[in-house]
């Protein structure tokens, strides 16, 4: 194919059983075109000048090149082909180039299209969204005192915990191509909803009870006072919702960040209980 460079107003090839010669100063070089009506084009290059002939008929394997189809010199794609493929950058300057944008005045080639833009790199934030969505987060094993096993009492202090191995900090890293990220999940709160429509938020995981404090005694961090019993409860029981929040630190890729309030939770049913208290006089009498 050959095209002439628009700035220099170079007529298109010339129509089939045409002739013509057209001089112009080259080095060596030589392309054919073919017009799609069986006959060829030739432009024959040399030191000092140029030739082409229009209308021979003939094989392109007679020049020594491959025969290419020919368009006109306007740049407009010819039809039926691709729209979006632009013709080949002819060189400045240039006179006369074939498509693949080579000059057959000087054998230069025109600007080469720019490569492919890169897949688009994902940003920190979204692999940042990938590592957090990975974060396994423990359940919290719920503990209590009276032992959920048995009862609570109603207006005796419960005492509430979650496990010590439940609190502890959770990483994830999630990685791409020229990007790693590590996000961190630490235990900020446990909000416990005991079941009878109350309920306490506790700064950490609670303290266990022990034999040292006194049985009567309310927890020093993390404790509930039930008012009525369960009775007439589904299965006779309230269910008590224990559920940890967390807070992300991100970093990586020299970005970072915080996303708060992921949660976590497990649920106990609890049975309370109600003791009625019976007066007794001194004789032993009631």
């Amino acid at each position: 194919m050959l095209i002439g460079h628009p700035d220099r107003g170079v007529p298109g090839l010339l129509t089939a059983g045409s002739w013509a010669v057209l001089v112009v100063l080259v080095a060596g070089q030589q392309a054919v075109a073919d017009d799609a009506f069986g006959r060829l084009s030739t432009v024959k290059c040399a030191p000092g000048h140029c030739q082409l002939e229009a209308g021979i008929t003939g094989n392109s394997a007679d020049f020594g090149h491959p025969a290419v189809t020919a368009r006109p010199v306007s740049h407009a794609p010819a039809p039926g082909s691709n729209q979006s493929d632009p013709p080949a950058a002819v060189p400045a300057n240039c006179w006369l180039a074939n498509l693949d944008g080579t000059c057959l005045e000087t054998g230069q080639q025109g600007p080469q299209p720019a490569p492919q833009a890169a897949q688009h790199q994902p940003t920190p934030e979204a692999v940042a969204r990938q590592a957090v969505s990975q974060l396994r987060l423990p359940s919290p094993q719920i503990r209590m005192n009276p032992d959920a096993a048995v009862a609570q009492v109603v207006r005796v202090p419960t005492w509430m915990w979650i496990d010590r191995t439940d609190w502890r900090p959770v990483s994830q890293r999630a990685e791409v191509p020229g990007v790693e990220v590590t996000a961190t999940a630490t235990p900020r709160e446990v909000v416990w909803s005991m079941g009878d429509g109350g309920s306490v938020t506790c700064a950490g995981p609670g303290t266990p009870y022990s034999s040292r404090f006194a049985a009567a005694s309310p927890s020093p961090d993390c404790g509930y006072v039930y008012r009525r019993s369960s009775a007439g409860q589904p299965g006779e029981a309230f269910t008590v919702t224990a559920t940890i929040v967390w807070d992300v630190v991100w970093h990586g890729g020299g970005r970072g960040g915080t996303i708060r309030g992921l949660e976590s939770r497990a649920q106990l049913p609890v049975r309370v209980s109600e003791v009625q208290a019976v007066v007794v006089t001194g004789a032993g009498s009631i």
